[in-house]
């Protein structure tokens, strides 16, 4: 891969050209934004771009490439601290790493970077037809419908679940889903706003929940009233993100990860694992369930690169 690096920091540039280079990329370097746009000409397959390149914004060379480079894709891992968000209005940044980082997250990022860009060759534009306002659903009395509970609790993220962090994205790895429920039943639903999507019947994981607060949001293969595809990944995120912007607190625990990579393949579950996360417009949880056994370690480390390994 031919991968630009924009920082004026010269000491993190050399630590990208060390980690990269070794894993074979071409890697060319930029300490100012002028100079990240002369070799924008090379064509980078990745940029590694800091949010700040001396005085300027890291992210004006993102509307210099579309000005130059109407026709072209840029691919951006956006390089920032952990208290900077990244934006959700630039489908040029595939992904994001914290300073500090490790070299496994800059490998993990090139690869996640390589996923998105095989997706969105595959869908031409990259846009996903958005659904109807979930018409079945409604008629159903499906995802949605549930009369919306008042806000009563205001909580701060230290003291959000025992034992969990609201905000913090988890991922439990398991052969059967198990931990999962142990950790969405943490969730108090008088305080925060739970979706469980699953391919189980509802009878599967009940027993782990005190009550029936919790969205259950269900995939199949035929999908009838009330359900979504489980191939429609575009539709699913469509679905979560409405869920998360129409609810204080969300909470969305996805139990069926080995369905979706049947349904999907990895590539495209990645994405929208990636996508998901980043796609959201305010705090949440997300949690995913695992089977250790279904994915390699390139794959597994993608994930960690964006989501807190959680143990029961």
């Amino acid at each position: 891969m031919n991968i630009l690096v924009v920082d004026d920091n010269a000491a993190i540039r050399e630590i990208f050209k060390d980690i990269l280079t070794t894993k074979g990329h071409a890697v060319t370097m930029a300490s100012t934004l002028d100079e990240a746009v002369d070799k924008l000409d090379s064509k980078p397959d990745i940029v590694f771009l800091d949010t700040k390149v001396g005085s300027d914004e890291g992210l004006h060379l993102i509307s210099r490439h579309a000005e130059i480079y109407p026709d072209d894709e840029l691919y951006v891992v956006l390089v920032k601290s952990p208290s900077e968000p990244v934006p959700t209005d630039m489908p040029e940044i595939v992904t994001s790493i914290d300073k500090p980082f490790k070299s496994e997250q800059v490998l993990a990022a090139v690869d996640m970077s390589i996923a998105v860009a095989d997706e969105r060759r595959m869908n031409d534009s990259g846009k996903k037809r958005k659904p109807k306002k979930n018409a079945a659903m409604k008629k159903s009395g499906g995802f949605f419908s549930r009369k919306k509970k008042e806000p009563t609790v205001r909580v701060s993220k230290a003291a959000a679940a025992e034992g969990v962090d609201f905000g913090t994205k988890y991922l439990v790895f398991e052969e059967v889903p198990e931990d999962i429920y142990l950790l969405a039943a943490k969730f108090n639903p008088q305080v925060f706003s739970v979706a469980i999507v699953s391919s189980n019947k509802q009878k599967a994981f009940r027993d782990y929940f005190d009550t029936d607060e919790q969205t259950i949001i269900t995939l199949s293969a035929n999908p009838k009233a009330g359900s979504l595809s489980i191939r429609g990944l575009g539709t699913l995120m469509e679905t979560l993100l409405e869920f998360a912007d129409e609810h204080d607190r969300p909470v969305i625990i996805i139990d069926n990860f080995k369905d979706l990579l049947e349904a999907n393949g990895m590539n495209s579950t990645l994405v929208f694992v990636n996508q998901l996360i980043t796609g959201l417009r305010k705090e949440a949880t997300i949690a995913l369930s695992v089977d250790p056994g279904r994915v390699n370690a390139k794959e597994r480390n993608i994930l960690l690169s964006k989501m807190k390994e959680y143990r029961e």
